[in-house]
């Protein structure tokens, strides 16, 4: 009995090792998820207690509008006679302007217009005008464009017939792929009067156009080879083409139009290959 009560003593030692480790390991992960959480709640805290947002650089419309502010306090209304990028600050539910310097036009000795003597005037996105009872501010718009590159996959895509035996139908298969384009966003600032309330709203998009790439399986069988190969199995295919894309902030939505290839020796009998397809695409963007 001594002997059975031993060995079960001596097999009971690594379940209760492994068991400490585990608890250990818990409590390492407790506490890096409790110091995540205070950064989080440190970073929010900062957030509400900055109550602005940087918006990034953009090329701000000509012929607009602004409100400009002087060191002593006094409105001034200006008008932007020229293309011009400005750093925009969205600070509460006002969105302040910082003109990069170089791009400003030079000065002209036109009080109205925004030029190059005005650099230390603080700006505003947004210019009051009293239409009757109603008080109206003009849209701020801007826009950027740049060199767009994206993560992307392609949830689904359609195939068109093939021949009289082979049907159209919806493929959807996992893929992982890259889009790279040209994009425009675009940006506006708009203040409305509800009942009297001012209520200040700022909306971005984006459009662009550019070609993509993707890697996925490939099904083939006899079936869709006309007979050429007797084995069914998963090939590698890559898939490349055009797409136009819309976005907001990091996301994407793409409309596709593609050919697929199958990379092996059996593409000269795949009947989809570098045959076209139309699809949706989701991305990621990365710059």
């Amino acid at each position: 009995m001594q002997k059975v009560a031993n060995y079960r003593i001596i097999q009971a030692i690594p379940t209760l090792g492994a068991i400490l480790r585990l608890l250990c390991f818990m409590r390492a992960r407790l506490v890096f998820l409790v110091a995540v959480m205070l950064m989080l709640s440190s970073c929010s805290l900062l957030w509400k207690s900055s109550n602005s947002k940087v918006l990034g650089t953009w090329n701000v419309e000509s012929g607009q509008r602004i409100t400009a502010r002087t060191s002593n306090g006094q409105m001034l209304e200006k008008r932007v006679s020229g293309l011009c990028r400005a750093l925009l600050l969205a600070v509460e539910d006002t969105l302040v302007l910082e003109p990069e310097f170089s791009s400003m036009p030079n000065d002209d000795n036109n009080p109205i217009t925004l030029d190059k003597s005005d650099s230390t005037l603080t700006l505003f996105a947004h210019n009051y005008l009293q239409k009757g009872n109603q008080i109206e501010a003009d849209n701020f718009r801007a826009f950027d464009n740049h060199f767009d590159i994206d993560a992307i996959t392609v949830p689904f895509r359609y195939r068109f017939r093939q021949g009289r035996t082979i049907p159209g139908g919806f493929v959807s298969n996992p893929n992982v792929g890259v889009y790279a384009g040209w994009r425009t966003d675009f940006i506006t600032h708009s203040i409305k009067n509800v009942r009297n309330i001012s209520l200040s709203e700022v909306t971005a998009g984006a459009v662009g156009f550019g070609a993509f790439s993707t890697v996925n399986p490939v099904y083939v069988s006899p079936w869709n080879t006309d007979y050429g190969v007797d084995v069914e199995y998963d090939g590698l295919g890559m898939n490349y083409g055009f797409a136009v894309i819309a976005g907001y902030q990091q996301l994407t939505l793409g409309l596709l139009l593609g050919f697929e290839l199958l990379l092996d020796e059996n593409n000269v009998h795949w009947v989809f290959h570098n045959k076209p397809w139309v699809g949706v695409s989701l991305g990621l963007n990365l710059n």
